[in-house]
């Protein structure tokens, strides 16, 4: 059997180095690529995936392992290879390309650009055959019709990231109005979700949940539909129910069967919201969850270098050893050897578990833990659902235990600077509901790691690698709130002086925020519009500039924030529920809020009053005592 090495093989990236051995040439991200595209007038490929993708496996199976088709490429293209979630300036340019050329898009993202750049060419997951077909399509086309290809990605660069700045005076209460007609109007009442009735897939609105539980919109009725939405979630498929924590999103309207990969910035944002929605909605298993998330973390996500936590990893994989979706399925029969057969049955029942062989493309729909598919669950009320919730927590370390034998999915230790601001932020509000103390131990850990990655001009996304504005932006805000918690004043002094750098390295004086500093090697700064599976880095900087404010602090970006808003009215009023967390920022721009300081031992005496944590009632130690 030949062995090829690329020259990934030199990188530290644990995506990059599954495809070190390809017969593809890949190479890494920078200028040389685009400077031996040029020398060689061949267009470049910029594959773009991350580690736990299940598309870019098949891809790299079906395609990048072929040898015939490796030498087409490599004779035809320069073939480079990124990882979306080390390179997101890169990742957010040319999937907006790819959205503007077919109507959508998705990973693997492989795009053709010239020498400079620039796209003329994208598609995801292509099979073999059609690949072979499109690479001599593309070289015929670069040989023979230049002029065209240059027309054409002109005229597409021209239309990427445009965002015109509205005219017209932001009237709040209008557009939180015209969000809750939408999400009434789209609520589906039989299967809970606010994306529309019966639509599939159906992915967790993090972003939305958090603003829904504002102490300004909790008392209204829409927080009904919210409760159910997280009860929907929390009992479905999507929820991993022995191991804790949640998969990315789910394949089906019911929130049965989860794409099995599990990422932290999902789980961070977990914690965080059925932490805030425990107390708010008067809802104890919803602080189970989120506690079981958090142990989830702990356990499962801990990265160490030498023996020394260095925060969380990135993700686990949905691709496992012995099928998709092998390692979180159970079998009546499996429940019963474990946990006694009365006990046994019992639970499968309640969890919607049945005795079924079928693997559908290595998926096990009918294996995985659903209590809100189950008959005999449904039927509970509410107080006999809760008796069973707590009931269940007697019995996860046994499953545990046996679960543990099985081959676990591949798991990615990148440590993003971003994704662990969002993990800060719910160990955070954890303990401040809880005042458990190891979740106030990790978060403490998680504050000094992050602030050591502050350098005088930037903050590092990975080690030796500058940051992003989402990692300015969940970071400023993950500190605000751990100060909020502990009151440590070097928790606000970096949460300050990130705000800072961030605003003068990412915005312009007519109120354009760009997610990447200027002299980052890529086609065109972009503006991160809407939220997505996490705030845009853009929100979460000026909500937390809106609470720094609060303290009567950083009242010089008064003019800029009010041109950023402005300028970026149009996207919240438009579509208030793709940007709730710039419609958070502007609500406790326009209301106000309050902070009050306490003593260092108040959290000790009165632990409960801790749970008053809130985007508009803000509690905070002062380091003085009672």
């Amino acid at each position: 059997m030949t062995t090829f090495k690329n020259e990934l093989y030199k990188s530290q990236n644990p995506y990059l180095l599954q495809h070190k051995n390809n017969p593809v040439a890949w190479k890494i991200w920078g200028k040389e690529a685009f400077d031996e595209a040029k020398q060689r007038d061949v267009p470049l490929l910029v594959s773009i995936g991350y580690s736990t993708c299940h598309w870019c496996h098949v891809m790299a199976h079906e395609v990048f392992e072929d040898s015939e088709v490796a030498e087409i490429m490599n004779q035809t293209l320069v073939c480079v290879k990124v990882d979306r979630e080390e390179h997101p300036e890169v990742d957010e340019v040319y999937m907006e390309a790819c959205q503007n050329m077919n109507g959508s898009g998705g990973w693997p993202l492989n795009v053709i650009l010239d020498h400079t750049g620039k796209p003329f060419f994208a598609a995801t997951y292509v099979p073999l055959e059609k690949w072979k077909t499109l690479l001599q399509k593309i070289h015929h086309a670069w040989k023979r019709n230049r002029k065209e290809i240059t027309d054409f990605s002109d005229q597409l660069l021209a239309t990427l990231s445009e965002t015109k700045t509205s005219t017209a005076t932001l009237q709040i209460n209008e557009i939180n109005n015209k969000l809750f007609n939408f999400l009434n109007e789209n609520f589906d009442e039989r299967n809970p979700d606010f994306s529309g009735i019966g639509r599939t897939p159906r992915f967790p609105s993090h972003s939305l949940y958090y603003h829904l539980l504002s102490k300004r919109i909790i008392s209204l009725p829409i927080a009904s539909k919210l409760e159910q939405t997280m009860e929907a979630i929390q009992d479905s498929g999507l929820h991993d129910r022995v191991g804790g924590g949640f998969h990315r999103y789910s394949t089906d309207k019911e929130w049965r069967v989860p794409h099995f990969e599990k990422m932290l910035y999902d789980n961070a944002q977990m914690i965080t919201n059925f932490a805030l929605a425990a107390g708010r909605l008067n809802r104890p298993d919803f602080l189970q969850t989120a506690e079981r998330a958090a142990d989830y973390l702990i356990r499962d996500l801990s990265v160490y270098e030498n023996g020394e936590f260095v925060g969380f990893a990135s993700a686990e994989d949905a691709d496992d050893p012995l099928g998709e979706g092998s390692f979180y399925a159970w079998t009546p029969a499996e429940l019963e050897k474990i946990l006694g057969l009365a006990t046994g049955k019992k639970i499968a029942t309640y969890w919607n578990v049945i005795e079924d062989s079928s693997n559908i493309h290595g998926v096990y729909p009918f294996r995985i833990p659903h209590p809100r598919g189950s008959a005999a669950f449904i039927k509970l009320d509410s107080v006999g659902k809760q008796k069973v919730r707590f009931e269940w927590l007697s019995i996860y370390d046994r499953l545990l235990e046996y679960r543990s034998h099985r081959p676990r999915p591949f798991r990615d230790i990148k440590v993003l600077t971003d994704w662990n601001a969002l993990a800060l932020m719910g160990f955070s509000v954890l303990y401040a509901q809880t005042a458990t103390e190891k979740y106030g131990q990790i978060a403490q850990q998680q504050a000094e790691l992050l602030i050591g990655r502050i350098n005088p001009t930037h903050i590092e996304r990975l080690p030796g690698k500058s940051g992003h504005l989402t990692d300015y932006g969940h970071t400023a805000l993950a500190l605000f709130t751990a100060w909020e918690v502990f009151g440590k004043d070097t928790y606000l002094k970096a949460s300050k002086n990130l705000i800072k750098m961030a605003f003068d390295k990412f915005s312009t004086s007519d109120g354009q925020l760009y997610t990447s500093a200027p002299d980052s090697y890529i086609l065109k700064r972009y503006e991160e519009k809407y939220d997505h599976a996490q705030p845009a880095g853009a929100h979460s900087l000026m909500l937390a500039w809106v609470r720094m404010r609060s303290l009567r602090e950083m009242q010089e970006y008064d003019s800029l924030v009010d041109k950023i808003l402005k300028h970026r009215s149009n996207l919240v009023s438009d579509f208030p529920a793709m940007s709730p967390s710039l419609l958070s920022t502007m609500n406790e721009y326009t209301n106000g809020s309050v902070t009050l300081s306490l003593p260092t031992d108040f959290r000790i005496k009165f632990p409960q009053m801790l749970q008053w944590i809130a985007t508009d009632l803000r509690l905070v130690e002062s380091g003085k005592s009672i």
